[in-house]
Formats: C-alpha cells, sequence, structure tokens
C-alpha cells in the first residue's frame, strides 16, 4: 500500500490584531513555532505580556476558526494559513492605551545646554560649515542684497504706476492672470501635464496686455503654489 504526505507551506503571512490597539499589522511567522514563543513575539507587537494573552484565529471572511489556548503544541497544529487573522486579547489593558501620546514623558533641553554639545545636529553644520553656517562670499551677499532691493523697486514702481484711470489696463492684467491660473488647475483635475509659461503664452498672443512684465508671472506661480499647498497636491508638478 502506497503512503501518502501532505505538505503544506512552512510559514504563513497573517494579520495581527490586539484588544490593545485599533490597528493591524501583516506578519509572517514559521508554523513549526510553538505557542508559547508566537506569544513571546506578540508581546513586541501588541504591547500585552504573553501571561495575559488569549488568541483567537479567524479565517480571511472574519470567521473564528479557533481558539489557539495550548502553549505546547505548534502553531501551524491550528488551521491557519495565509491571510488569517490572529487575534490577541488581553483584558488588563484599555483599548488604545498605548497610543495615548499625552502619557509619555517628553524629554526637553534648554537651547544654552544644547549650543554646548558636541554631538547634535547644529554642532555637526557649525563644523563642516552647512546651512545658515555656511561661509558666504561678501561679494555673493551684496549681489543678493542689490537684486532684492532691485526687485522691491519693480513691484513699487508697478504698483505705484496702476492709478485709478488704469483701471481697465490692470482688470486685463489680472483676467489674464486668473485664466491662465484657472487652466492650470483644470489640467491637475484632469491629472495632465502642463506648463505654465506655455498656458502664459498661449493667452497672451489672445491679448498682447496680459503678461508684460516678470511680476505678472511671479503672481501667476504664487497662486498656484498656494492652491498646490492648500489641497497637497504637490505631485502634479514635475
Amino acid at each position: 500500500m502506497s503512503e501518502f504526505s501532505v505538505i503544506t507551506q512552512s510559514i504563513v503571512t497573517i494579520n495581527v490584531t490586539s484588544s490593545a490597539n485599533s490597528f493591524g499589522t501583516e506578519r509572517r511567522f514559521q508554523k513549526d513555532l510553538s505557542v508559547a514563543d508566537l506569544k513571546n513575539k506578540l508581546e513586541l507587537l501588541t504591547g500585552s505580556q504573553s501571561a495575559n494573552m488569549k488568541l483567537e484565529l479567524y479565517s480571511k471572511d472574519n470567521k473564528l476558526l479557533s481558539k489557539i489556548d495550548n502553549d505546547e503544541v505548534m502553531f501551524g497544529s491550528y488551521p491557519v494559513d495565509d491571510g488569517c487573522r490572529l487575534h490577541v486579547v488581553d483584558s488588563t489593558i484599555k483599548l488604545g492605551e498605548f497610543e495615548d501620546l499625552s502619557k509619555v514623558e517628553k524629554f526637553e533641553m534648554k537651547e544654552d545646554d544644547y549650543a554646548k554639545r558636541t554631538d547634535s545636529v547644529r554642532a555637526f553644520k557649525e563644523r563642516n560649515k552647512m546651512g545658515r553656517f555656511a561661509e558666504t562670499d561678501p561679494e555673493e551677499l551684496k549681489r543678493k542684497e542689490e537684486e532684492k532691493k532691485e526687485k522691491e523697486l519693480q513691484q513699487k514702481t508697478k504698483a505705484e504706476a496702476m492709478k485709478v484711470g488704469d483701471s481697465d489696463e490692470l482688470d486685463i492684467c489680472m483676467a489674464g492672470i486668473l485664466t491662465v491660473c484657472a487652466d492650470v488647475f483644470r489640467v491637475i483635475d484632469e491629472s495632465t501635464s502642463f506648463s505654465v509659461f506655455q498656458l502664459a503664452k498661449e493667452a497672451r498672443t489672445q491679448h498682447p496686455k496680459i503678461f508684460l512684465e516678470i511680476i505678472d508671472y511671479e503672481l501667476c506661480y504664487l497662486l498656484i503654489q498656494y492652491h498646490l499647498e492648500s489641497n497637497h497636491l504637490y505631485d502634479a508638478i514635475d
């Protein structure tokens, strides 16, 4: 008479949930692991002590398959398979007890004490002249300051030039900016690529008074940036 043997996979992937947590996690376990050793591993996942654990095995359809109540046998001796859910019940812990961060004592350090440390991120940046501690060429600083003043002067000049009598020209300018912004928002919603410069160029061909100065482009980009930041749509831009 021929002998037959049934061979099953030695590792299972299951979801672990707990009466102490509101979230679950997917884990892989050896079937030849004893239930006692399994509980020891579950301590790190759930925060429960193995002595207080009661284990329940559920199917993929969330039907109770078995209570795992023998610490001496192998985990695989129960009808566990990929996709099952192992639920840890611990009556000594309240739901969400380990998720309340208000109970965690915060470590705080005075600014003066932090500044004296030699193993901090700040000390590392200071030693390597990084970030705000980087050495900057005086000529480079002077050039940037002049560029900043020039930009402020251009914005002030444009603002002063926009008198009440120029309201029609101002309306045309704003209409062009808003039109391009609306086109950008539309293509973002459609998940298609776009070029702000190209859209502005097309708008200008329709009306020559649109986007005459760089500040018009800057305002357009600022409006689009605000829209992206407000709606968390950074992925829409390359």
